[in-house]
């Protein structure tokens, strides 16, 4: 989603949002999105857990616990970006 809407911000041409139907509070889809740099921290404490003998569950579920649509995503980028 970032790099594709960035992209095309910059291009001058303008995102669509696809499915604006969901039950969320504007009608698109909410993610919880993750830092890559938290995303690969999780991933070596997940081994080190499985390497020590720790690891008591198959899988683990990361997030930041708040979900961010992706009509509030692209008005961030619009906002970062200072294109409308």
């Amino acid at each position: 989603l970032f790099p594709k809407v960035f992209d095309m911000l910059y291009r001058g041409d303008t995102p669509r949002i696809n499915g604006g139907d969901y039950p969320t509070p504007d009608g698109t889809c909410v993610r919880d999105y993750i830092h890559v740099t938290d995303l690969a921290l999780a991933n070596v404490a997940a081994a080190r857990r499985l390497a020590d003998g720790l690891a008591v569950e198959p899988v683990y579920n990361l997030g930041s616990g708040e979900g961010t649509s992706v009509r509030e995503i692209m008005t961030a980028m619009r906002n970062v970006t200072g294109v409308d």
